[in-house]
């Protein structure tokens, strides 16, 4: 018999989204180039009332286990049938470090552009990166390498993207770095192993992925992103097609959580969300509404300044773009939005109206088609178009 009559089992993949305030994992398959999710989860981080980094990695790591297991239990349902072929891992903050910079190589007279020259001028930034990160990281925490890309070329102050074997006094790259936990790392895919162990893993930055997915699936060159998590919110500035620019800030939907402790002490079972909508209609008390009224204008004054400072920094090199797409972490539902919506030309520095597109469950099929869904994940539908635009499936 010169063939088998037995039909290859169709494959599937994993996203996996590690956050600061849930962890969801998100399987798919890639039907005629488009990723399409048949089963997504998402678990909470346990909250932290005195946070500390020691107890949020922990939370973290807890959660991921849970997180895997859900997946786990409805992948075995399907192995017979179907084979797990690649997991992608996407880190958020404050799981990963991340630097993008434009590295520049002066030269004296026009000199034949090498691929040994750019490689010489970003180990010499990788070591002095990994070198930061591991003093800030402490005894135990040494850094491993996430990501590496390179971005973008400029010979001469000119775009190009073929540089190497032209002549130049100046070469430039813009190269952005993602380096993670070595314990973190190790523990993800000693996690994931158990689930597959014959699976392709790869790693991630979020902030990378996503803006090459927004990149290309919006059309725009030029944006910035503003995601809120539990503990922290990230913000990334793309310009002229490349993440120019990304900073993290501690000020998230668990910093408002833990000021209203005091309200929830005498109302435990009032969420988040039920709790500023019984506020804005009057519903509750004037002692209790004071509590509210002044958690949120602390929160909102902290988080407005920490992203003002943001927006600054990141305006040093030009106008800031005039769209922005924020999103939440799946699971956080807090009044960040609207607070950014009420005033966006003033926070972005622009005279002319801003374009602020909200991205949430709604959104979700933009990215990714959806079998049986019943909550799409926003930011798995993100990764999920990442490693279906980049990966054989």
């Amino acid at each position: 018999m010169f063939g088998s009559s037995k039909k290859p089992r169709a494959s599937f993949n994993l996203a996996l989204d590690i956050g600061n305030g849930s962890i969801g994992g998100a399987l798919f398959e890639v039907v005629s180039g488009e990723p399409r999710v048949f089963y997504s989860a998402r678990e909470p981080v346990a909250f932290q009332e005195n946070l500390t980094v020691e107890r949020l990695t922990a939370g973290m790591l807890s959660t991921l286990k849970s997180s895997v297991a859900l997946v786990e239990k409805y992948y075995s349902g399907l192995s017979a049938a179907r084979e797990l072929k690649n997991i992608g891992v996407f880190f958020s903050s404050p799981w990963h470090s991340s630097e993008t910079k434009v590295l520049t190589l002066d030269l004296t007279i026009p000199t034949v552009i090498t691929k040994t020259m750019i490689e010489k001028l970003i180990a010499t930034e990788d070591a002095a990166f990994r070198g930061h990160v591991a003093r800030d990281g402490g005894k135990g925490k040494q850094p491993s390498l996430l990501e590496r890309m390179t971005m973008g070329f400029r010979l001469n102050g000119y775009p190009t993207a073929k540089p190497y074997g032209q002549k130049a006094t100046e070469v430039s790259a813009v190269m952005f770095e993602s380096l993670v936990s070595r314990k973190i790392r190790d523990t993800v895919r000693h996690v994931l192993e158990r689930l597959h162990p014959t699976g392709t893993l790869s790693y991630y930055a979020f902030p990378a992925a996503a803006q090459v997915v927004l990149r290309e699936l919006s059309g725009l060159s030029q944006f910035v992103t503003v995601r809120i998590g539990g503990e922290v919110t990230d913000v990334m500035l793309v310009r002229d097609g490349v993440l120019a620019a990304a900073a993290t800030f501690p000020t998230g939907r668990n910093s408002l959580e833990r000021k209203l402790k005091r309200f929830y002490a005498t109302h435990p079972h009032c969420a988040l969300a039920s709790l500023i909508a019984l506020r804005r209609d009057a519903a509750i008390g004037t002692k209790d509404s004071a509590i509210v009224d002044e958690a949120l204008r602390s929160t909102k004054q902290a988080w407005l300044d920490s992203l003002r400072k943001v927006c600054a920094d990141f305006s040093r090199g030009g106008f800031l773009p005039r769209t922005v797409f924020v999103f939440e972490e799946e699971g956080v539902h807090s009044p960040f939005p609207d607070w950014l919506a009420e005033t966006p030309s003033e926070l972005f520095g622009r005279n002319e109206p801003i374009t602020v597109t909200m991205l949430d469950r709604n959104s979700a099929s933009f990215f990714v088609g959806h079998e049986i869904q019943k909550e799409p994940d926003v930011a798995l539908a993100i990764e999920a178009a990442f490693m279906a635009s980049g990966v054989a499936l």
